[in-house]
C-alpha cells in the first residue's frame, strides 16, 4: 500500500478525505459540459489539448476545475491545465484519486464498525495482526 494511503488512513490529511467527488459546479457550469467530447480533454495531440485549453480559458468554473484537477486527477485538461502543468503546480503536495478516496473511507470506516479482524483481513487481502495495526492507528 502506497505510503500515502497510510498517511490518509490515519487522519493525516484530513481535508484530502472531505471531498470525494468533483465540484458539482463543474457538472453544471462548466464550459465543457454541452460539448459533451471527453477526446478534447483526454487527447493525445497537441490539436486536441490546444482546443481545450481554449475551451477551459473562457470557463466560468475554472479555478475550481484546476484545484480539483491538481489534486485528484492523474489525466486529462482539468481547468486548462496538462497532467505536468498540474504537476507542477502541486509540487511536493499528495495527488489522491477519487478511487483511493473512496478506498480510504471505506477502510476508515470498516476499521471502526464491529467487523472482525478476519473479516477486515479477507476483504483487504492482508493479516489479521496488520488489521489490528491499522484498527490503532485510526484509533
Amino acid at each position: 500500500m502506497r505510503q500515502l494511503l497510510i498517511q490518509l488512513m490515519r487522519g493525516d490529511f484530513p481535508e484530502l478525505l472531505e471531498h470525494v467527488a468533483p465540484p458539482v459546479e463543474l457538472e453544471q457550469q462548466g464550459s465543457c459540459v454541452p460539448l459533451r467530447t471527453p477526446k478534447l480533454w483526454d487527447g493525445d495531440t497537441l490539436q486536441d489539448i490546444h482546443a481545450a485549453q481554449e475551451i477551459c480559458a473562457a470557463c466560468p468554473v475554472r479555478e475550481m476545475c484546476l484545484e480539483w484537477g491538481t489534486s485528484h486527477e492523474p489525466y486529462g485538461i482539468w481547468g486548462g491545465a496538462t497532467p505536468k502543468q498540474r504537476a507542477k503546480l502541486r509540487g511536493s503536495a499528495p495527488l489522491v484519486t477519487v478511487q483511493e478516496l473512496n478506498y480510504v473511507r471505506e477502510l476508515r470506516h470498516d476499521l471502526t464498525s464491529t467487523k472482525t479482524a478476519k473479516h477486515l483481513s479477507e476483504k483487504y487481502g492482508t493479516s489479521e495482526r496488520q488489521i489490528y495495526r491499522w484498527k490503532e492507528s485510526v484509533a
